[in-house]
């Protein structure tokens, strides 16, 4: 998919961006999917290949791949719990609450930590 969400609005994007990710994981599919935004990259990945002037300039994690960017650090979370209006995950042998996550016990998760200028 060559930047299937560039001509649409933050609203749409914010719509359409989870179907992809769900049907990814459903399907068990490989997708290359192209873009200049960080977010649906963040959202999507698993493996980064990042292009300057037409060549690979790096390929890796996609964590790896957003912290080389300086953009964020993600990170792999299980949801232990649900309390309340609050989710419980566990990452890297960590307790987080977080409210207003829509996942049930046992999901697994990336959780992208963005830097702030």
């Amino acid at each position: 998919m060559d930047e299937p969400l560039a001509a649409l609005d933050a609203g749409a994007r914010a719509d359409i961006l989870p179907y992809l990710d769900q049907l990814h994981r459903r399907l068990a599919i490989p997708v290359l999917y192209v873009s200049h935004s960080v977010e649906e990259v963040a959202r999507l990945a698993d493996h980064l290949v990042c292009l300057e002037a037409g060549r690979v300039a790096w390929q890796g994690e996609a964590a790896d791949g957003l912290a080389r960017l300086g953009a964020a650090t993600e990170h792999r979370a299980c949801v232990v719990a649900r309390e309340g209006g609050w989710t419980v995950l566990e990452i890297g042998g960590q307790t987080l609450r977080l409210p207003g996550i829509d996942a049930e016990p046992g999901d697994a998760l990336r959780l992208r930590i963005e830097k702030n200028a």
